[in-house]
């Protein structure tokens, strides 16, 4: 290790860190820092963080047009704190987002827009109905338009319509993007947004009823149930995008049809799309680094080698390097999703027609298929090392203040929030069936396997997709020709669909962590990070051996020598540990976990209050 390199400014190149300036990275460190201080603040505790974060962002239009900076901003608020990362990404990237991007006039919300910037009120998204499964795709919230009065009523027509978002908060003001189905002369016209002020002074507006709070452990916000009862939307609070009703009560869109529409509206998703993987790689870089430290520093007192520190044990270093070989690959596959967002194409939705086979299960992967994908793929990639973390460090891991249960409660809320991965990876595993595999190279002969070649893995996964593609659709050409269609036709391979999809991106994460390897000019970085790619590929193959083995892609002596390869690899990368954590590690004030302190039980004991009976 080269005593006199920084590897967490090389290693920034990666995550887009190094492209904003230090300036503006300790301004959102400090924010975020004074934000976790007023958690005890009895009132006015999330308007002050909302207020603090306003203070050091620049205005949201700018914000939300730079693909590096929220995603430096999401994984930084991640990082510090996952709960009100949510509240974060539902009030920019959700709210304001849709209000910047679909509002006819903006000038006509100039005031509301303001105080949503300054953090003064605070917004959130409303599109799912708790009652329905792909509530989504049959929004059933209804805007009736009044010609007279040029207003539209806004109406839930039932209780399994009622909306789900985190509207609980009654310390601060609130307003919502609304989704609901416009009608016009009783004409379904598709789904819109609207926004919608929900509350004043702690109590709903008239028109509007709040429910208790509904609690959801995994991630706790201020959650509940919302319905309208004939609230009254002035026209301008239509984020008509393209749309409008002329003087006459006509209806006009150039979106075509209502899939199309729904597209449109909910595009805002690839903004959060784009930038949520570098939210899901932070937590899992700060999960997998506080697991290293502690592994590093904390004693075992086992009979084998009493006083020794967990770190020493095969098992151990085999779950703490394949952790940080997973934060390794989200990284990679953040950069890329900012890439591909920070792309003019993936900012505008097609306005013609679109296929109904493009939203057969959720309208998401339509919206944006490959921001889609790595949505999913690094959702379940945090949910891997937070958990592999939390297991392996017993008692501490599960302590809140460690952070690692946030973590895992963070990806397990983002498996069903915006976009059901297991919605995704069907529709992914369809697209590509219809396709024929067309994804993957001419050349279906994997590489043989190299572990120090970063390209070996992307080989073998790339020819078990096309494998799994052509058995796929061999499934679905033997049902047509027993005239199956529809549900009959896809219900009993939607399993194998869903693997497709799965697999598929494991192919995309295996090339951009190549890609990210072979960019690496520090000759030091760039081996550790072959390993680790390495590390990463050996214990995917591991996962998928049983399909590799099907497939005839790899041997059983293959697959018999990967637990030995991982073993090698343990040793090559045990030494070069402190490089990787100086590389991973976050910034310093951003987490505050003990388990990462030298002494762990002096740190924790600082972190809490004692009642001390009387000396004997």
């Amino acid at each position: 290790m080269n005593c006199n390199t920084d590897y967490s400014a090389v290693f920034g190149r990666i995550t887009g860190e190094g492209d904003c300036s230090e300036h503006e990275r300790l301004g959102l460190v400090n924010a975020l820092a004074d934000a976790r201080r007023t958690e005890d603040r009895p009132a006015g505790q999330l308007g002050r963080r909302l207020e603090l974060l306003a203070g050091v962002l620049p205005p949201t239009a700018e914000l939300l047009g730079d693909t590096t900076r929220m995603s430096l901003i999401s994984s930084y608020t991640a990082v510090a704190d996952p709960s009100f990362y949510m509240t974060v990404l539902s009030h920019y990237i959700l709210c304001l987002g849709s209000v910047l991007g679909l509002a006819g006039a903006p000038s006509e919300l100039a005031e509301r827009i303001e105080d949503l910037q300054r953090g003064r009120r605070k917004g959130v998204f409303m599109v799912t109905e708790v009652g329905r499964s792909g509530s989504h795709l049959q929004v059933r919230t209804t805007a009736d338009f009044n010609p007279v009065t040029r207003h539209f009523v806004l109406r839930t027509p039932d209780a399994a319509a009622a909306k789900f978002s985190a509207t609980g908060t009654r310390d601060m003001p609130q307003s919502a993007v609304v989704c609901a189905r416009l009608k016009v002369a009783e004409a379904d016209c598709g789904v819109f947004s609207f926004l919608v002020d929900l509350t004043e002074n702690g109590h709903p507006l008239p028109g509007v009823s709040l429910s208790s709070r509904v609690d959801v452990s995994a991630l706790p916000l201020d959650y509940g149930l919302v319905r309208f009862h004939g609230l009254q939307i002035p026209y301008e609070r239509w984020l008509r995008d393209t749309a409008w009703i002329d003087r006459a009560g006509v209806f006009h869109d150039p979106s075509h049809d209502r899939d199309s529409r729904l597209q449109r509206t909910l595009a805002v998703g690839q903004t959060l799309w784009s930038s949520l993987p570098s939210a899901m790689a932070g937590a899992a870089r700060a999960a997998a680094v506080t697991a290293a430290r502690a592994s590093a520093h904390r004693l075992s007192h086992g009979r084998l080698a009493p006083r020794a520190p967990l770190l020493a044990y095969r098992p151990q270093q085999d779950a703490v390097l394949g952790a940080l070989s997973e934060a390794f690959a989200l990284t990679a596959a953040a950069r890329t999703a900012r890439s591909i967002g920070a792309q003019p194409a993936a900012r505008n939705v097609p306005s013609g027609p679109s296929g109904t086979e493009s939203m057969t299960f959720s309208p998401w992967t339509a919206v944006a298929p490959a921001l889609a994908v790595y949505k999913a793929l690094s959702v379940r990639g945090l949910a891997r090392v937070a958990t592999a973390c939390m297991h392996r460090l017993g008692l501490p891991g599960l302590m809140d203040v460690n952070a690692f249960t946030a973590y895992l409660g963070l990806a397990r809320a983002f498996e069903s929030a915006g976009g059901d991965n297991q919605l995704i990876f069907f529709e992914t595993g369809q697209r590509l069936a219809g396709e024929g595999g067309r994804h993957v190279t001419d050349d279906h002969s994997p590489r043989p396997p190299r572990f120090d070649d970063p390209w070996w893995w992307l080989s073998l996964v790339e020819a078990l997709q096309h494998r799994v593609c052509a058995a796929l659709e061999r499934e679905l050409a033997r049902g047509e020709q027993q005239s199956r269609e529809g549900l009959d036709l896809w219900n009993p391979v939607l399993d194998h669909a869903r693997t497709l999809g799965e697999i598929h991106a494991q192919v995309l994460l295996a090339r951009d962590v190549a890609e990210t390897v072979d960019h690496v000019a520090d000759p030091t970085l760039r081996m550790v990070l072959c390993d680790l790619a390495g590390m990463y590929a050996v214990r995917q193959a591991q996962e998928l051996s049983g399909s590799l083995l099907g497939s005839r892609l790899l041997g059983a002596d293959a697959v018999s020598e990967l637990p030995r390869v991982a073993a090698e690899l343990c040793d090559r990368l045990a030494p070069r540990l402190p490089l990787i954590l100086q590389a991973m590690q976050p910034p310093e004030g951003l987490t505050s976990a003990p388990l990462s302190q030298e002494d762990f039980a002096g740190a924790l004991a600082s972190r809490l209050t004692w009642d001390q009976g009387e000396r004997p």
